[in-house]
């Protein structure tokens, strides 16, 4: 599934879903260092297209282990999983920081609007 050059052009290892879940759950060795990747991973089109491909039904509804199974999936070296880490961190400390400017403009608007209804403005 991502052995190709479309879905892993840097030609990383592979290791099944099956693996990665069990590492997850304390399993040894770790060739997952931070699970931002991992979790990423489970959210892609192409590892979604692949769930849905395996499962008997229309859409994948539940994971389970015959799901999984057999699934292989790229796993990038430790330093790029960290770099990959650190820019999702980045982005949704971003995000936090435009939600809370979002939220305080929605109160500043509210008191706005208030006033200038009550004639105050």
């Amino acid at each position: 599934m991502f052995g190709d050059p479309a879905t892993n052009p840097k030609g990383w290892p592979q290791a099944s879903l099956e693996e990665l879940f069990e590492i997850a759950r304390g399993g040894s060795p770790r060739p997952i260092d931070d699970y931002i990747y991992f979790y990423a991973l489970l959210g892609t089109q192409a590892v979604y297209a692949e769930f849905a491909r395996r499962a008997p039904g229309a859409a994948v509804k539940n994971l389970n282990i015959d799901l999984v199974r057999g699934v292989t999936v790229p796993v990038p070296p430790l330093p790029a999983q960290k770099k990959f880490a650190a820019i999702v961190a980045s982005i949704e400390g971003r995000a936090s920081t435009y939600n809370r400017a979002l939220t305080e403009c929605d109160a500043l608007f509210t008191s706005i609007q208030h006033r200038a209804f009550q004639g105050e403005l």
